[in-house]
């Protein structure tokens, strides 16, 4: 299987992951930056979600993680990536609020 499909069936999964999340989750195809975008709606806010998908945890590089972080905090939302751990999928922030 090309690294093509095995990153996009990824997506989809953290997608349905999302949706049963409550989140309304639109993906970009081909190798857009973020792959997912993300809205989830509370009683009293929206929240929106910027998703970068990576199989390996290991191939998120630094790069990445600082245009996700900028890009987070000029829209005012939040970071995420996510990737395999072994049968399950882990995530991890970029943080960009001071609290």
């Amino acid at each position: 299987m090309s690294s093509y499909r095995k990153g996009a069936r990824f997506e989809r999964r953290v997608r349905k992951i999302l949706e049963s999340s409550g989140w309304f989750v639109g993906r970009q195809g081909k190798s857009a930056f973020p792959d997912l975008i993300c809205l989830k709606r509370d009683i009293d806010k929206t929240t929106i979600m910027l998703a970068e998908c990576k199989v390996n945890r290991s191939d998120i590089t630094k790069e990445e993680r600082e245009k996700l972080r900028k890009l987070s905090e000029e829209l005012g939302c939040l970071g995420r990536f996510f990737y395999r751990t072994g049968r399950l999928v882990g995530w991890e922030g970029v943080d960009w609020k001071n609290d």
